[in-house]
């Protein structure tokens, strides 16, 4: 496991290279001399800066962009040189063509290319083809303390976007063809690719049929490699990605003088590479060593983007596998004390490819893996922290890389996040803590890491200054990292840890409502409350054990839900281990609580009455008579009367609601009472034949020739009906 530090990264990328620069056209530069501009070409045909001569030209503090190639030198024996300069390359929006290299050189006398920038370069990106110089030290390849973002292999589809899927091979740095020199170096660069912004068969650096001296060998080393993609990272396997981050290369030579040879391979790093990490693929007298390979295989968002063949660290000769290399052309190799940690999904499951050795150099020892060497290692975490390691070494070696053409803000990474809290180390903390940390000046958002790993996972990008874990377990360190990233890099504070409390213990539990009384029959729901010793609360209604001192006064369910079964008094306790809490419950007698008048909705006649009963309900569901202890009343007297017997008497045709109450409790209960008519010769309606009703119809058939008293039904009120409620009143009888 590697350790986190406390280290402000560096610049990440060339960023914002021609951000309110005002660019003139291309240029042809004819004559020796050193020249500084803002060049610009929108042709991919026309390179921004054409140097056409063979006298020393340099270019520097200058901004160059365009769909082209950017820089070209193709007149032989040129000798270039560009420093502190910034190099931007655009979509050439023609239709399946791809960027050119933002420096391409042919059959020079000598390159020397420091401290500049490169933003969205394509093709062979730094591109030192064939060699015409001397082959001594004032003639050599200097390609150091770059820093190239983005080199983009992706094909336009003319119309601003990209063609999905499609891309040509393309290198950050590329020597071909460029033999026997002495002192070339390519050290101190720093290479970063974006997932979806690159991509296709890019090796960041490579070493194509080029070679040192015995003496005095080419040096690749100390450069920070970063991003191999296939340009739809997840679909690695069907694009056939075969990029990496360091390659040796070359066609079938059989002649050994005219491959990569002489060569020293050291103190690089190479991260997240999606095929190879750091690989001999052919040549021979190469050393390589102390280098570090560190890929997760998986974005933040948990793509995969490695291919079934990916590998950290490989010497194999792909032009001649074994068993059978071409003698001479794959030999003399060492690889050693080199720390590799790739990981790849195969056969969907993920697994450690670290090291692929078929045929074994001259000299190999001290090759080990990352650790720890399992299949979930590295981490994310361990990656972010590779490119604090290299920033760490840059500020030891006192080297700076890229260009300082770019503002204070857009050059500088943000500073570490301060302020951190929980405190690091820190024990006792609490089991749903927010972790919190100081805003950072010039930081656009924090990449936050956490877990109970030394190595975190990244769980979040966000630009809130404060993260919520959820609830963690108890007695448990766990560990995070804060990063803070703008533009041009991020800084990081270290991994932090801290320790969470140990489970609370239940202190006592309080019963509630405590001391209630209840009548019998009814019930009362508790709520046992249990109180921790971090002080806080939690229910406990449904762990604890329920319990009635006298089941016959109440009972309770082991909800606590209690119902009161006599009159009397009960302790109600609930219990969890030893921790116990107690109320009494009291129980009262039953209640009334509703009553019933019978007969219900009952009809009479006038002048007829009718006995009511008025029957309690009470609390424990019993019944009671209370026919003589209530309070009986009829809503209209006018139609009948009641006595405090529940007896009705029908005075008048029509309703009344009989009601029968107590006020102690206050309940009531009422049905409606109808009064029906005598009969139709009671033509007044009071319940009897008499003189009243011969005098009522007599009125009536003397004012009204159709009233209701029609009782022969001939629509006419006449001595016809005098003489039915005369006969009425004789005989005690109507018939109409």
């Amino acid at each position: 496991m590697a350790v986190l530090l406390l280290m402000a990264i560096r610049p990440l990328t060339a960023q914002k290279c021609d951000a309110g620069i005002v660019f003139s056209g291309p240029i042809v530069i004819t004559a020796g001399g050193t020249y500084t501009g803002y060049w610009m070409s929108t042709d991919a045909n026309v390179p921004a800066v054409n140097i056409s001569t063979t006298a020393p030209v340099t270019i520097i503090n200058s901004y160059v962009k365009g769909p082209g190639d950017l820089i070209d030198a193709l007149v032989p024996g040129n000798q270039l040189t560009v420093q502190n300069s910034c190099f931007v390359g655009t979509n050439p929006n023609v239709a399946g063509l791809g960027r050119g290299s933002p420096i391409h050189v042919y059959k020079s006398a000598g390159v020397t290319v420091q401290y500049s920038d490169f933003e969205g370069g394509g093709d062979y990106g730094i591109w030192i083809q064939d060699y015409t110089g001397n082959q001594t030290a004032s003639n050599t390849i200097t390609i150091t303390n770059n820093r190239i973002h983005d080199i983009d292999a992706r094909l336009s589809d003319g119309n601003g976007g990209y063609l999905p899927n499609q891309a040509v091979f393309s290198h950050g740095i590329v020597p071909t063809n460029v033999y026997g020199v002495t002192g070339i170096q390519i050290a101190w660069n720093q290479i970063i690719n974006d997932p979806y912004q690159s991509g296709g068969n890019t090796d960041l650096i490579n070493i194509y049929e080029s070679s040192g001296t015995p003496s005095s060998p080419m040096e690749v080393h100390d450069n920070y490699l970063e991003g191999v993609y296939a340009p739809d990272p997840a679909n690695a396997n069907g694009l056939g990605l075969a990029g990496s981050g360091f390659t040796t290369d070359g066609s079938a030579q059989t002649d050994p003088a005219l491959t990569t040879s002489y060569l020293r391979i050291h103190d690089n790093q190479a991260v997240k590479t999606g095929n190879e990490g750091i690989a001999i693929a052919i040549g021979h007298d190469i050393e390589m060593y102390s280098n570090r390979v560190v890929s997760n295989g998986q974005l933040s968002d948990g793509t995969n983007y490695t291919v079934d063949y990916a590998v950290g660290m490989s010497h194999s000769d792909w032009q001649y596998p074994p068993p059978d290399p071409l003698p001479g052309n794959f030999v003399n190799n060492s690889v050693h004390d080199n720390i590799v940690g790739l990981r790849r999904l195969y056969n969907g499951v993920w697994a450690r490819s670290d090291y692929y050795i078929p045929v074994a150099p001259t000299v190999s020892y001290n090759n080990v893996s990352f650790t720890p060497d399992t299949p979930d290692s590295p981490t994310l975490a361990d990656e972010a922290n590779e490119l604090v390691l290299w920033n760490s070494k840059l500020a030891a070696n006192n080297v700076t890389v890229g260009s300082s053409l770019l503002t204070p803000d857009e050059n500088l990474a943000p500073s570490g996040p301060a302020a951190l809290a929980p405190a690091n180390a820190s024990t006792g903390v609490g089991l749903a803590p927010a972790l919190s940390w100081s805003a950072v000046t010039g930081a656009s958002s924090y990449d936050v890491y956490f877990g109970s790993s030394p190595s975190p996972p990244l769980v979040t990008g966000t630009v809130a200054t404060r993260y919520s874990p959820g609830t963690l377990t108890p007695s448990t360190t766990y560990y995070w990292l804060v990063i803070a990233k703008n533009y041009s890099g991020s800084a990081s504070a270290g991994s932090w840890s801290f320790t969470t409390q140990a489970a609370p213990t239940l202190q006592s539990i309080t019963v509630t409502p405590a001391n209630p009384s209840i009548a019998k029959g009814l019930t009362q729901q508790f709520t046992a409350t249990g109180n921790y010793s971090d002080a806080s609360t939690q229910n406990l209604n449904s762990s604890v054990a329920w319990a009635s001192a006298l089941p016959g006064v109440a009972t309770i369910s082991s909800g606590g839900l209690a119902t009161g079964a006599a009159v009397g008094t009960s302790t109600i306790s609930a219990t969890s281990g030893a921790i116990a809490g107690s109320t009494v419950m009291t129980v009262t007698p039953a209640t009334l609580v509703s009553i019933a008048v019978t007969p219900s909705n009952p009809s009479i006649v006038v002048g007829t009455a009718q006995q009511f009963t008025a029957t309690g309900t009470y609390t424990d569901g019993s019944m009671l008579n209370l026919t003589g202890s209530v309070t009986w009343s009829a809503g209209t007297p006018a139609f009948s009367t009641i006595t405090a017997a529940g007896k009705a008497s029908g005075i008048k045709v029509g309703s009344s609601t009989i009601s029968a109450s107590t006020t102690n409790p206050v309940v009531s209960g009422s049905t409606t009472l109808t009064v029906t008519p005598f009969g139709p010769c009671d033509v007044t309606q009071d319940g009897l034949y008499s003189v009243v009703d011969v005098q009522a119809i007599l009125n009536e058939a003397l004012g009204a020739s159709h009233s209701i008293d029609d009782l022969n039904g001939d629509h006419v009120v006449n001595v016809v009906d005098i003489e039915i409620v005369i006969n009425a009143v004789l005989n005690l009888s109507c018939t109409v």
